[in-house]
């Protein structure tokens, strides 16, 4: 990660996520889940649903794979950019600092839109970015304790 400091802005450079390297292991339990759901799934003469798991788990696989995009962060005086888009603070609620403890600490900051459908941005950040992207939100938007969703707890288990 890439770090440039101003006295109201912070940018830097990193991957949309931590990307941990799959095992055959991982790809292996994947298609045996999805095997298991598909013949239960053709003995409930569900094909419908037999067909969505074979085509999520192909997904999944696929996905797990593939290496994550690195985009350029912005936290300054007017909002937020992730790569072109922008998002000013009005259409933002909160922030929150999440923290990774088995990874070393805090690790991605997490901004909480005025919106329902998709709310939530993670940003990854290094420790040391961390307290300055702090001062520079909590002019602008309140602070509060992040509560990760089934989502993000399921993401962490399948090392997205």
């Amino acid at each position: 990660m890439e770090l440039k400091n101003k006295k109201t802005s912070i940018t830097w450079n990193a991957e949309e996520h931590d990307h941990m390297e799959k095992e055959f292991g991982w790809y292996f339990f994947i298609g045996l889940t999805a095997l298991i759901i598909v013949i239960f799934a053709f003995w409930k003469n569900n094909f419908f649903f037999a067909l969505f798991m074979i085509i999520a788990a192909i997904l999944v696989m696929i996905f797990g794979s593939k290496r994550p995009t690195v985009h350029t962060f912005k936290i300054d005086g007017h909002g937020i950019s992730i790569g072109n888009k922008f998002l000013p603070y009005s259409r933002i609620s909160n922030f929150s600092i999440r923290n990774h403890p088995q990874r070393g600490g805090p690790r991605e900051i997490v901004i909480r839109k005025k919106s329902a459908v998709n709310p939530f941005i993670h940003m990854p950040a290094e420790k040391y970015m961390i307290s300055h992207a702090r001062e520079i939100l909590s002019e602008h938007i309140p602070e509060e304790d992040f509560n990760e969703t089934f989502a993000d707890i399921f993401a962490d288990f399948l090392g997205f």
